[in-house]
């Protein structure tokens, strides 16, 4: 599962078109800075999880055409550009 790369600072997942959810322990990357989810067209929802990810600067959701929410509390990643 994704969320025992624990060390990992950079995930590109940029047009996987039938992604559709991101897993829960993707909130165990603690060390995450880059995060492209563009053009994942499919994509319906992130996790809760996603509010964990305190060393995140770049969150890309260009073009999520599916993404039905977008939790309050992706406000609290307080590090984004």
């Amino acid at each position: 599962a994704i969320g025992f790369i624990t060390a990992l600072t950079s995930l590109n997942l940029r047009r996987c078109e039938n992604l559709q959810q991101i897993p829960k322990t993707i909130g165990r990357l603690t060390d995450l800075e880059i995060l492209h989810l563009g053009a994942c067209k499919s994509l319906v929802q992130l996790p809760a999880s996603i509010i964990a990810l305190r060393a995140l600067h770049v969150f890309d959701l260009g073009a999520c055409q599916s993404l039905q929410n977008l939790t309050e509390s992706v406000g609290s990643l307080v590090h984004l550009e």
